[in-house]
């Protein structure tokens, strides 16, 4: 990876390399920069090397320097820009270890929303990727609608790719949702809650629009947890709504759980997602979920709306209405029955289907309810 931010890709690696870890596999967590919320969350079991420190341009070298001094049996990639680096890095070492790339966003609607040189390099990795993908290579993806994707952008046929949803959520999440979030949680009002980085694609400029118009007469809140450029904008857009006294902007937050436990309802707006992780931690925790019907992954959590509201993507008042017939009720799902749906996404039941992709299942030894310490590893530098 480039770096450990707290983005829901880093989030996956960092969930599959630990558990990895807990069953006994020796694991290097190869990133440009050890830089990033995530920085501290690496166990210290896992050793994890920094092989571009200083400057991105020197991350295929570090990883062709790296390749060829440690042999890896097994490599997990994910990130287009990065994916396209380590195939041209195997072919280039030709070892024998097994490669798997993960294609974890919809990159068809990445490249649709992007402008200038962004959608150039969008369209020079999707063409990178196809050249280099060679059919020893596995692919996984963490929805059928992003595999659908992967096969147009690779030329592969459709079932070659494998669907293995994300790692979400283990035991330390389910602890940490019934940690208090400040003393005076229990008298603080209901409030909704949206998780994730403030990025174009999350499309937090129509949340705040629907929770002008569904909360208008109540007292209930909005907390946003999550950083990113657009912040100042949507402030102000905020104030010009008229609802900046029950907006509460947290910044990034490690672990949600408890945030989620307590909330009302989780919504997301995304134009697109690949996965949408934040819907099963607030499964994981018995929360209601609103959710637009993206390309891809939120129809396939929620099963259609079974286990969830999905709304049409970019409607205002779709989300206000949804918000709304949550807030009355007419739409509750049993909490227990939203965490039961949520274990199809835990962290234990998704690395038993990586590790049989890999063909590692009899390398490991059984689940085990052992801590790993956290903290900063024996990070180091590949040459």
């Amino acid at each position: 990876m480039p770096r450990l931010d707290g983005g829901g890709i880093e989030r996956v690696f960092l969930n599959l390399a630990t558990e990895f870890c807990r069953r006994g596999l020796a694991v290097d967590l190869i990133v440009g920069e050890r830089t990033g919320e995530l920085a501290d969350k690496v166990p210290k079991a896992i050793r994890c090397i920094e092989i571009a420190r200083g400057h991105p341009a020197l991350f295929l070298i570090g990883l062709l320097r790296y390749w060829r001094h440690m042999r890896p049996s097994h490599v997990l990639s994910a990130f287009d820009d990065v994916n396209a680096m380590t195939m041209f890095a195997r072919l280039a070492v030709k070892p024998r270890s097994t490669l798997a790339i993960g294609i974890h966003n919809s990159s068809l609607s990445k490249q649709s929303s992007a402008n200038g040189w962004r959608r150039v390099r969008d369209y020079t990795s999707h063409w990178s990727a196809r050249l280099l993908c060679s059919p020893q290579v596995l692919v996984v993806t963490p929805s059928a609608g992003i595999a659908d994707e992967a096969a147009l952008i690779l030329g592969r046929a459709r079932n070659q790719i494998r669907v293995i949803p994300n790692p979400v959520f283990d035991h330390r999440f389910r602890e940490a949702a019934d940690r208090p979030i400040m003393p005076q949680q229990t008298s603080s009002p209901r409030y909704f809650i949206a998780v994730g980085r403030l990025h174009p694609q999350k499309r937090i400029d129509l949340l705040l629009r629907a929770f002008a118009i569904a909360t208008a007469e109540t007292n209930i809140r909005l907390r946003i947890l999550g950083s990113g450029t657009l912040e100042p904008e949507l402030r102000s857009l905020a104030d010009r709504l008229g609802i900046r006294a029950r907006v509460d902007w947290e910044g990034f937050v490690s672990n949600p759980a408890a945030w989620l436990q307590s909330a009302t309802a989780l919504v997301l707006t995304s134009d697109y997602e690949g996965f949408g992780n934040v819907l099963v931690e607030a499964m994981a925790c018995g929360t209601q979920v609103i959710a637009t019907d993206c390309p891809s992954g939120p129809a396939e959590i929620l099963e259609g709306g079974r286990w969830g509201q999905l709304v049409p993507v970019g409607s205002v008042e779709a989300i206000a209405t949804a918000m709304r017939r949550c807030l009355n009720r007419e739409s509750w799902i049993e909490p227990q029955k939203l965490r039961k749906r949520a274990t199809a996404f835990s962290v234990e039941v998704i690395a038993n289907r990586y590790l049989s992709m890999l063909g590692l299942a009899e390398n490991c030894r059984g689940v085990t309810n052992d801590d790993i310490a956290v903290g900063r590893s024996g990070t180091r530098d590949s040459g």
